[in-house]
């Protein structure tokens, strides 16, 4: 079987009987959507990198309660909930806001398209916002972009995605 196209129920079946490349096959997949969702609550980058290295930790560690009836994605993703919320409540005093390393970004374009998207993302309401930071930091595909947003299917996340990078792009550049 070839790990790399498997599916994730095959997978985490194969991890929950200690095959450990199985796991992190799995990690790597759903490491970004999860970042994407947690940076979706916490914007600090910082945070949120500790944050997906404990929610991969935690998926091993309790890998033995998944249960293949559930999307792995969403079994991952409520990991991840409850790591944010451990952290909200263990830094109540911290900000939940910091700056997007812009260095992460791999040319001067990326660059760009982070800054107009940084600060567009100020002008949105949460579920907006999450929207575009979904698609655009998170690398979520059509799928997966409709099932974070709790939409009914890729078409509208796409509509939904169309229609609030349509209102950005009438926003003026500061």
């Amino acid at each position: 079987m070839d790990l790399r196209t498997a599916p994730d129920v095959a997978l985490a079946q194969r991890a929950q009987e200690g095959d450990e490349e199985a796991y992190a096959v799995l990690a790597h997949r759903h490491a970004m959507p999860v970042a994407a969702y947690l940076g979706g609550r916490i914007r600090r980058i910082d945070v949120v990198d500790e944050l997906v290295v404990e929610v991969i930790c935690a998926g091993w560690n309790y890998l033995h309660k998944y249960r293949p009836t559930q999307s792995f994605a969403a079994w991952f993703r409520s990991l991840a909930a409850e790591m944010a919320r451990i952290w909200h409540r263990d830094h109540p005093e911290e900000s939940l806001r910091g700056p997007f390393p812009f260095e992460r970004c791999p040319d001067e374009a990326s660059r760009e398209r982070m800054r107009w998207l940084e600060q567009a993302l100020d002008h949105l309401n949460d579920k907006a916002r999450m929207a575009l930071e979904h698609r655009f930091r998170g690398g979520l595909d059509d799928e997966a972009l409709a099932e974070a947003m709790h939409v009914a299917d890729a078409d509208e996340a796409r509509r939904q995605i169309a229609r609030i990078v349509h209102l950005l792009a009438q926003m003026p550049s500061q």
